[in-house]
């Protein structure tokens, strides 16, 4: 297989969520509005969505709307990065005004505040042990205490972090805009190595059969070995892979921002199987049962069966599905751009919708 350009809208809708946030580095206007995909997540019996102006948490059954946070619209408060539930009740939050919230879980109350990046919060935090791990698109992954917010280290790349850092076995591997993963020591922030993928990297890499499976924007998709960061093999795709692989049983299931979704074997980068969609996909998989959950951005979204990539049901939906879905209970839960509703829930047996949520103006 060999990679081809980008062309289309495919290409523009990247280029729109390019632009609009590369103005992050060394802008110091006041934040503007979110420009890109909703973010979404999924606690303990709650959905959190986090889109232009405020972060909602949902009812998982319903679809009724619990608390938002700020309860009414500040000027220059606006979220793009998916929240972050945390064990100890909290959901972690970044935001377009350099911020970086700590909520409580049960009424969007502040717990802590973070306001020591110089940019904005384009991607989700992650939480390690007793640490808030959080990329700035000021390319600053910033260690927090999670007990209060304060700065344990940090660690400066050469461009914008986008994607929530991956922690693993004592280790953070961070993935940035500079075409490389960098892997660093957890408690100190101290690189153990760093490799150049030639590609953009704007989403998280995976752990998978002992390698690091990493989607670049240039040269597909890639396993490294974690130990050292050397490349074990190299699987061309035909356009830019944005989202990070799910893992079924030895295959990583992707798609590229040309439509075609893929499944490849975590062993070697050969292909299984591969199919054709009807528009870019820049979601992580949603994977359970053996169905496999694919949201286009032509506002479709497919179930196949993990193993061989044939079809189950498709519907499709107002807007782009550009968001991560997600499992939650016994429901499907997509996020929509420029959508008649901002979230969805559906039957993933069925795909028939459960219920809507469109935030009250």
């Amino acid at each position: 297989m060999r990679r081809t350009d980008q062309s289309g809208p495919r290409l523009a809708i990247l280029l729109t969520v390019a632009l609009s946030s590369l103005t992050l580095a060394g802008c110091s206007e006041a934040a503007g509005a979110a420009n890109s995909w909703p973010g979404l997540s999924a606690g303990d019996q709650v959905i959190y969505v986090s889109f232009n102006a405020a972060v909602h948490a949902i009812d998982p059954a319903s679809g009724a709307e619990r608390w938002r946070f700020p309860a009414e619209a500040q000027r220059n408060v606006t979220f793009f990065a998916a929240p972050t539930p945390t064990d100890d009740g909290h959901v972690i939050v970044g935001g377009y005004d350099n911020k970086v919230y700590s909520l409580n879980a049960e009424d969007g109350s502040v717990a802590w505040t973070f306001e020591g990046a110089s940019n904005r919060i384009v991607g989700p935090t992650s939480v390690a042990g007793d640490l808030v791990l959080v990329p700035g698109s000021d390319g600053v992954l910033y260690a927090l205490h999670s007990r209060d917010g304060t700065q344990a280290w940090s660690f400066k790349a050469a461009e914008a972090l986008w994607a929530d850092p991956l922690a693993d076995d004592g280790r953070v591997y961070v993935a940035s805009l500079d075409h490389h993963i960098y892997a660093l020591n957890q408690q100190t922030g101290a690189e153990i190595w760093r490799k150049d993928l030639e590609g953009a990297i704007a989403d998280s890499p995976v752990l998978a059969g002992g390698r690091l499976l990493v989607g670049t924007l240039g040269k597909g998709l890639q396993a490294l070995d974690p130990a050292s960061g050397n490349v074990d093999w190299v699987f061309a795709t035909d356009g830019w892979v944005w989202g990070t692989p799910a893992i079924y049983q030895e295959l990583a299931i992707f798609g590229d921002v040309n439509g075609a979704a893929y499944g490849v074997s975590v062993a070697d980068g050969s292909q299984v199987w591969r199919i054709q969609l009807d528009g870019a996909l820049t979601a992580r998989p949603a994977l359970e049962n053996g169905l496999v959950y694919l949201p286009t951005e032509a506002g479709t979204v497919y179930a196949r069966h993990a193993e061989s990539g044939d079809p189950e049901w498709q519907i499709p939906l107002s807007g782009k599905l550009l968001s991560d879905p997600i499992l939650t209970g016994d429901s499907l839960v997509v996020a929509s751009l420029e959508g008649d509703t901002l979230v969805t829930s559906l039957d993933p047996g069925t795909g028939s919708t459960r219920w809507s949520f469109q935030p009250a103006k």
